[in-house]
């Protein structure tokens, strides 16, 4: 019980630096993949799936960020020797897996924008337009066909599940970052 206690309570303070803080409460932390899920316009199953695209990614070449290189270290640029070759070569395997399957269903663009790039889509900032829509679509379509390669769903789930299929007209003209 007490764990449980103190666990909300530790959530409930934030313990960043100020700016770090005053960016966490802009919303200017959270990336577009989360943005999607937090303002349900694609389900958990697809955010998982996403994640595990973007964790492959790191796995075989690093995070897609700008950073500096010791090259005074002797062991350089070159990953340390303890690493496991075979699961890095495991892993790189299922990475070009999934990279093929995103081109199978022509969404690779969208979903690796999203997922790996951190590109927000249009459709998070502006009114949702029917344009928009069909960039939405591609990347429920693509985090599907992923989720589905890494056994997360099954082969039916998109018929039973809403966010797979194209949004309801009511919904085309309205912002979700409100």
């Amino acid at each position: 019980m007490n764990k449980k206690k103190r666990l909300v309570d530790y959530r409930r303070k934030d313990f960043g630096t100020p700016e770090l803080r005053q960016k966490r409460r802009a919303n200017a932390t959270d990336e577009p993949l989360d943005l999607c899920l937090k303002y349900k316009l694609i389900e958990s199953v697809q955010h998982k799936a996403g994640m595990r695209l973007r964790w492959l990614r790191t796995l075989r070449m690093g995070t897609p960020r700008i950073r500096a290189y010791d090259y005074s270290d002797l062991g350089g640029i070159y990953p340390p020797r303890h690493t496991d070759q075979k699961m890095l070569t495991n892993m790189t395997i299922a990475y070009s897996e999934s990279i093929r399957e995103l081109k199978n269903v022509h969404a690779y663009q969208v979903v690796v924008n999203v997922c790996i790039h951190n590109i927000p889509p249009k459709y998070l900032s502006k009114p949702l337009l029917a344009d928009r829509a069909l960039d939405l679509k591609i990347l429920r379509m693509g985090l599907n066909s992923l989720a589905y390669h890494y056994g997360y769903i099954d082969q039916d789930y998109s018929k039973t599940h809403t966010t797979a299929r194209i949004l309801p007209l009511a919904m085309i003209g309205q912002r979700f970052d409100s």
